[in-house]
This record gives structure tokens, sequence and C-alpha cells, in this order.
């Protein structure tokens, strides 16, 4: 998929302070860590929508709720960016069993998989946090980040880290529109076909999917826009207040 990002930001002051950032791992863990809350909140917020709506399944979604808010709790006392991610990922099973409660049988939807994406749900999750993470990191390049340094997906060859990191919070909503998709029958089974285990949408799903996400996009890309300029912000604050910490008395 190519991307087109525009100018990019002329202040190499930006991309000093975020490796600076990047380097202090209290810093990462916090900023990480904030990150990981958002999510958790949206994702509890979203089980207890699906519960009101799914009375059939009150047991499988209250447990998600519980297992959720013990995850959020266990944030405030997070040590390791390794912790972190074990709460971040058992939080996120206990949200997809309750997730797919509200999915109908008949798209086949038992958990999250991905590369390939083996089901129509599947498909179409994967292919929208594509295209949303490579609008987080249209945002990040215009105010200077470098969106390949990332505070809490660690450094990978070709990984847009960063991207990801401010893309975790907004997951949920991303997986709510894609249900809704297929709840209002705007995207239908007959869409999709499959290569080996790939599960992938036609041309016809494709032009009715695309018009639909751009509307969703117009919103999002405040949020994301406004995230990648507090960021900015949130550099220089935590760089002064940390050189301050570290330098020693006259």
């Amino acid at each position: 998929m190519a991307v087109i990002n525009g100018l990019a930001h002329n202040d190499a002051a930006i991309h000093i302070k975020q490796y600076q950032f990047y380097q202090n791992k209290s810093l990462c863990l916090n900023a990480a860590t904030q990150l990981i809350k958002a999510k958790l909140l949206r994702q509890y917020r979203a089980v207890k929508k699906i519960t009101l709506q799914q009375p059939g399944q009150r047991k499988i979604c209250f447990n998600a709720q519980k297992q959720i808010k013990t995850q959020l709790e266990a944030l405030n006392s997070t040590q390791d960016l390794q912790q972190l991610l074990g709460i971040e990922g058992y939080a996120a099973r206990q949200y997809f069993a309750a997730f797919r409660q509200q999915i109908p049988a008949h798209l086949e939807f038992n958990k999250r998989n991905k590369r390939p994406p083996k089901d129509p749900v599947n498909a179409m999750l994967s292919l929208s946090y594509t295209i949303f993470a490579a609008r987080c990191t249209q945002a990040l390049t215009m105010v200077g980040l470098d969106p390949y340094i990332g505070f809490y997906h660690q450094i990978s060859y070709a990984r847009k880290s960063l991207a990801l990191d401010i893309m975790e919070p907004w997951r949920p909503l991303i997986d709510q529109f894609v249900y809704q998709l297929f709840a209002n029958k705007v995207i239908q089974i007959e869409f999709f076909s499959y290569k080996g285990e790939a599960c992938l949408l036609n041309k016809a799903g494709r032009s009715l999917y695309y018009p639909a996400f751009e509307e969703h996009m117009k919103i999002w890309q405040k949020g994301i826009n406004r995230m990648a300029r507090s960021m900015v912000r949130e550099l220089d604050k935590q760089i002064y207040n940390s050189s301050i910490d570290n330098s020693s008395e006259f």
C-alpha cells in the first residue's frame, strides 16, 4: 500500500528529543502505560455495551468486564514494558471473548487472527488497522516525529512502532466500526473469497468499505492529529524535567 505523507516537518530538534525520550525507560513506560490505559478503558466501555445488546451472553461479557477492570487496576503498579505487554495481551483476550458474542455465527469469527486473517471479520479488522496505522504515520510525520521509534512497541525492521503506539487507544473504536458494517449489512459474506487460508475482501466489497471507512476517518483523524501534537509538547516537557532531575547542584 502506498502512502503519501506530504512535506516532512523541518525541525530536527524534535527527532533528537524523541530519541532522548526513547532512551529513558521510565519515560517510555509511563507514556506506554497511558496509551494502554486509554485502550483498556475503551475496551471496558465497549464490553458493557455488548452486555446490554447480548443479554443471552451476560456471563461471558460480565467476566470480560471484571477481568479488564482488574487489568486496569494492575496498570497502577506496572514495573516494566514486559509486564505491560502481559496486561494488555490478557485484557485483549478477554475483550475479544466478549466481542465475538455479537458476531453472527455464519461469519465464523472465533478469535482474533492475522497473517493471514482467516475469516471475514478478521479480514476487515486487519484491513482497517492497516489503513488506520498509515494515517497515524502521516500525522506523526507532519509534526516532526519519527514513526519508527515507539515507546510501547519495540523497534523492529520496517515496523512503524510509534504509529502502532498511538493506534492502540483507537482499536476498540475500529472494532465497533467493523462490527457495524456487518450488523448494518453494508458488508456481507458474499463479498469475501479465499486464497489458501487467507480471507480477502473482493472489489465489490471494497467499493462499499472504503467510503464508509473514510466517513469515520474524518472524525478519527482529528483525534490522531491532536495526539501527535500533544506528544510533541509532552516530549518538550518531559525531556526538560528529566534534565533538571539529573543535573548536579551548583
